[in-house]
């Protein structure tokens, strides 16, 4: 299983919290790569204590409403990928962490012990949880106002040609149920497997 992180970029402070969160998952039997995309408004710094063959980076010329674009950036990438490559690029996971979140300690062993369920899937949908460990969004039909992008993860065969709304602070929702009217494998996992602006 391929899992893309998609890390639109405004605050690189949080980049080692997030850095490590991921680390501590590698060598469990996911293939991780994580894509970083800066905002224009926030120079790319420096990189140490990079993942090799993990960790890309890029620096976006426009700035953009709560990383909205940058995701977009990475949706094109991929497509693009897959007219020039290969067609199987869209069958890889994508999942997006924000910058002021990390990856739940949680989530990848379970995409491990339940590898038939993730194979049958095109996107999941998971509970979410504050850093406290206190309950927020349970997973259910993605609706805008109540999805987080950090609760879903898809495949990128069913998000061809759809891109975030830019022009919206709730595109996360608007994209979401864009991308489940295209299918019927929508997997609801009603554990917590996904956090809401730990870093904050």
């Amino acid at each position: 299983m391929k899992l893309n992180i998609v890390t639109p970029v405004t605050r690189p402070q949080n980049l080692s919290a997030i850095r490590e969160s991921i680390r501590q998952q590698l060598g469990k039997g996911i293939d991780i790569e994580w894509w970083l995309i800066f905002d224009a408004s926030c120079p790319m710094p420096p990189i140490s204590g990079m993942l090799p063959h993990i960790e890309n980076h890029a620096q976006a010329t426009i700035s953009g409403m709560a990383g909205h674009c940058h995701r977009n950036t990475f949706l094109m990438q991929q497509e693009l990928r897959a007219r020039l490559e290969r067609l199987s690029v869209l069958n890889e996971w994508i999942y997006c962490i924000d910058d002021d979140n990390i990856l739940h300690p949680d989530l990848v062993p379970w995409l491990m012990a339940n590898q038939q369920v993730v194979e049958d899937a095109s996107m999941l949908i998971f509970d979410q949880q504050l850093k406290d460990g206190t309950h927020r969004l349970s997973a259910d039909r993605p609706r805008v106002n109540n999805i987080d992008t950090a609760q879903f993860m898809w495949r990128g065969t069913i998000s061809t040609g759809i891109r975030f709304r830019e022009d919206a602070y709730n595109a996360d929702g608007f994209f979401a149920e864009e991308i489940n009217k295209r299918t019927l494998c929508t997997t609801i996992v009603n554990l917590p497997l996904c956090y809401y602006n730990y870093l904050r």
